[in-house]
């Protein structure tokens, strides 16, 4: 499977493709940055359907975490290219990152949970998003299949799926601004 037939899956196959995914542990994706598409097509109007979602270890803890990366929107056919520039990208939306755990939703998936991070407002709704990624094809990594709740005291409301296809190695270890 391609990350553009990927996309194209219809709800159902994305779920059961997300039920069936093989695990990813945190280790596998630090040190990288992968191309994300939202595959709801609303996202465009909001210019959030192409980013990227980078993961890195904290060298002084060893704990995993995320952010994402500002993109030029576009087509699934044009590149990922960084905002402001590819030098001087965005990073924004920081998150914790959790290996499979039973006690989640997906049992097998990786959580991708911005409630972990300290710097995210209690009154930004992104604040409560929780994404489960699982490896749609074993034993293939570099292709990630992801689902997205906001989950708050108020509930849970299914936000939408996204594809991720590793795309850079980086260097980022973390912000210089006391955070994780």
């Amino acid at each position: 499977m391609s990350f553009n037939t990927l996309v194209e899956q219809s709800d159902n196959a994305l779920e059961a493709l997300l039920k069936g995914g093989a695990p990813i542990a945190a280790a596998e994706v630090a040190g990288y940055e992968f191309r994300g598409w939202n595959m709801n097509a609303l996202t465009t109007l909001i210019g959030t359907r192409k980013f990227k979602k980078g993961f890195y270890q904290d060298p002084q803890t060893g704990s995993f975490w995320g952010y994402n990366v500002r993109v030029q929107q576009g087509s699934i056919d044009d590149p990922w290219i960084a905002l402001p520039s590819e030098d001087n990208p965005d990073r924004f939306y920081f998150f914790g990152v959790a290996d499979p755990s039973p006690a989640g939703l997906y049992a097998n998936a990786l959580v991708v949970d911005y409630r972990k991070w300290p710097g995210n407002l209690v009154i930004d709704p992104v604040r409560y998003t929780v994404d489960y990624l699982v490896a749609p094809e074993p034993p293939n990594k570099d292709l990630l299949l992801g689902k997205s709740y906001s989950e708050s005291p108020l509930g849970r409301t299914f936000l939408g799926y996204f594809a991720l296809e590793r795309y850079n190695p980086t260097d980022y270890h973390g912000p210089d601004n006391g955070n994780p």
